[in-house]
C-alpha cells in the first residue's frame, strides 16, 4: 500500500508537467480508489525506449498491481497511425484486459494481444505480456489494465 501511495504522490507531483490538450485540460486519468477514471492527471512521459541502454522500461501506476511498460520504437517518438509494440510486466491474477483512452475520450483496444510470454530476460515483477497498439490521434493515451480486482495505468505521449 505504501508503494502505491508513493506512486500516486509521484504521479501527481510530476503531472504538473503532464499531458494536456490544446485547451489545457488533462487528457488522461488515474484512479487511486477504484476502476473508474477521475480527473487526476496521468503523466505523459517522454519516449522511454528499449534501446542500447538495456531493458529498463518505465513504471506505471496501479492499485493492487505493479505495471511496467517496455515500448519498442522504430522512431524517436510515438506516431499516431503506426503500430507500437509494448511488452508489459504486471502483477495480479487472472486474464488481463487492456484498453486505452485518448483525446476527447476516444477508446481503442490492442490491435493484437495480450500475448503471454513464457520466458524473458526483462527482470521486473509479475507476468509478461505483449500488445500491439495503433493510436488513431496525437495526444495523451492512457492504457488501462484490469486483472481481477487489480487495475493499473500507463500513459503514452503520441505525436
Amino acid at each position: 500500500m505504501r508503494t502505491f501511495i508513493r506512486a500516486v504522490v509521484a504521479a501527481v507531483t510530476v503531472s504538473l508537467a503532464g499531458c494536456t490538450s490544446a485547451a489545457g485540460t488533462p487528457q488522461a486519468s488515474l484512479s487511486p480508489t477504484g476502476p473508474a477514471p477521475t480527473t487526476v492527471s496521468a503523466v505523459c512521459p517522454l519516449s522511454p525506449s528499449a534501446g542500447a541502454a538495456g531493458l529498463s522500461g518505465a513504471e506505471g501506476v496501479g492499485s493492487g498491481m505493479t505495471v511496467w511498460a517496455l515500448p519498442f520504437l522504430t522512431e524517436p517518438v510515438y506516431r499516431h497511425g503506426k503500430e507500437l509494440k509494448v511488452v508489459w510486466r504486471i502483477t495480479g491474477t487472472g486474464d488481463p484486459v487492456f484498453t486505452a483512452t485518448g483525446p476527447a475520450g476516444a477508446t481503442v483496444k490492442p490491435t493484437w494481444g495480450p500475448e503471454q510470454h513464457s520466458s524473458s530476460n526483462w527482470e521486473k515483477p509479475g507476468d509478461e505480456y505483449g500488445t500491439g497498439w495503433v493510436f488513431p490521434a496525437a495526444g495523451c493515451w492512457t492504457v488501462r489494465i484490469v486483472r481481477g480486482e487489480a487495475h493499473g495505468e500507463f500513459a503514452f505521449r503520441v505525436a
